[in-house]
This record gives C-alpha cells, structure tokens and sequence, in this order.
C-alpha cells in the first residue's frame, strides 16, 4: 500500500527516503501480527470457476485458446459527472504482496518482477490487522498476500482451490503492484492494483503475455476542472475496470470515479471498487513524494 503525502508505506523505506530532499514521512505500520487459524469453512464462495458470463462464444475459454469476440474500442467515453461534485476521500487499503525476487532490489523486503503460476490457495491467516492469504505455485514457490480488506472484499476463494496467479511489482521509488487470480477455467475471478501506472496509453501490466484473459484499468479523460487540494492542482478522473478485458458481451465499459463501489450495471456478479484516483497539476510547491497520478482498486468477480 502506498501511503500518499508524508506518509510512507513500510519501514524498509527509511534507509531510502534518507536520502529524499526534506518533506519527511510518517510510518504506520501495523501489519506485525500473528496469524490464527481459519476454519476453511468460513469462506462460503465456490471457486469452481464457472460463471453466467458471455465471454466471446465460450464462457470459460481454455488456457491455450482465442476467447473469441470483438475488442471493446479503446476510446469510450467517460461516465461524465456533469455537475462535477466533490469525491469522497482516498480509502486507505493495505495490499501487499511478497515473493518477488529480491536481487537488486533497493527497497527491501520488497521485491520486483513477475510471478505467475498454477497452483492452491494453501491457507487463510487472520492478522491483527486483517486477513493473509498463503499461494503454493507449482515448483514450490509460495506467494504471500497481506490485507486489511475484508473477506468479502478481497480474494474470492477457499482453503484448497485451484488457482492461476499473475503478480507483477515495479520500484520506483514508491511500489506498483498489481494482482490477477483466475479459475483453473480460465475465468478470472479477482483483480487488484496500487499503482502509478494508469494505462491511458498502454497496459503497464499484461497477465504474462498468454491465453489467460486480462483485466484492465484505465484513467479516463475528465471534464471537470481541477481543484485545490493536498500538493497542488488536482484532478479525481473516472476509472475504467473491465474484469474481460473489453471482451465480454455482458460487460459494457462504464467510468467510476474514486470512491465507487458497486456491481456492473450489465452484469451484478461483477463487482468494482475505486479506493483511489487522482491526478496532480504541478503548481508552485509539490509534495516530494507524490506520483503525479495513481489508481487503486479492484474487481471481484463472483459465482452463483
């Protein structure tokens, strides 16, 4: 989770930001916690990947094969907000992801890179701050996430189900990360970024380049005009989530702005959630540590 202002998302930042120009950074950091077991009982969703979607001609595409259907065009336009109306604040939401290598790397314990793979959802933690989530890939690699989302909010499935995984980390000197779990279907199931990367001219991520049908999260273009905020001249543009990638008959491409959660107005086992959206116009003073744009949010996708 990247903290926006003075605030600074782990510890491992301090050597780092040592050397940042003056504008300093409070640590939160409540994620030390110990684990206690969960009944794997208590998480009712059933990850058995089909779902009552209209994905090209196959609803539940095989790794390996075309989804078929026409690409949504790349220029929708925005959910217009024509009176503009103030959005609510950013939610603050801990997501963090571990198990990316480490070898150069100036931000420990974070690491970069990619992390794909099949595998199980080996078991569900309660923190004192919220849930962990342990993933057990093929060849023993285990992938760790870290939340303060609730259950149902977060990663919709149970103790033992099948899963694809797509991770991907980038470091700046903040952290962009993103998030994509699949049914062994090929259904996609969960979607989740924190990111400066806001796919306005091209996906930052690409689910590993093969058959497995990639979300996307795009920021749109704004009408409104920006307003005095937090480092300067800002601007809450809306968010496009398409959990198909744009090619899903029963999805149509709808803008959300910060603050947004809710179902898909085609579609209520598609749920979307706009925790943060924003874009900074440089003024006479700039916070030091602020990117000059950020999406956070996620895509839930359900089964009946």
């Amino acid at each position: 989770m990247r903290t926006p202002g003075r605030s600074c998302p782990l510890p491992g930042l301090l050597l780092l930001l040592a050397a940042l120009p003056l504008g300093g950074c409070v640590f939160n950091d409540d994620k030390r916690s110990d684990p206690g077991s969960v009944d794997p009982g208590q998480d009712a969703w059933d990850a058995d990947g089909t779902l009552p979607l209209d994905v090209g001609e196959d609803a539940s595409p095989e790794p390996g094969m075309d989804p078929g259907g026409d690409t949504m065009p790349f220029d929708v336009p925005p959910d217009s907000d024509a009176t503009c109306a103030a959005v609510p604040g950013p939610e603050s939401v801990n997501f963090e992801v571990f198990g990316f290598p480490t070898e150069g790397s100036d931000m420990p314990p974070w690491g970069q890179g990619v992390l794909e793979g099949d595998g199980t959802l080996d078991a569900i933690e309660q923190t004192r701050s919220g849930w962990r989530y342990v993933f057990q890939l093929a060849g023993g690699k285990a992938v760790t996430v870290e939340t303060n989302l609730p259950q149902d909010q977060s990663i919709p499935f149970a103790v033992g189900d099948a899963v694809h995984l797509y991770a991907r980390q980038d470091l700046p000197w903040w952290r962009d990360v993103v998030l994509v779990l699949w049914a062994p279907s090929g259904a996609v199931r969960f979607l989740f970024q924190d990111a400066a990367r806001t796919g306005e001219t091209a996906p930052w991520f690409d689910c590993g380049g093969g058959s497995w049908l990639c979300p996307t999260v795009r920021m749109q273009a704004d009408e409104c005009p920006a307003v005095d905020g937090e480092c300067g001249k800002r601007q809450y543009p809306p968010v496009e989530l398409l959990a198909f990638g744009g090619v899903a008959d029963s999805e149509v491409p709808v803008a959300h702005r910060q603050g947004f959660e809710g179902p898909s107005t085609t579609n209520p086992m598609i749920r979307y959630h706009v925790y943060e959206a924003y874009r900074i116009q440089p003024g006479t003073y700039q916070c030091a540590d602020y990117p000059d744009a950020w999406i956070r949010a996620s895509i839930r996708v359900l089964t009946p």
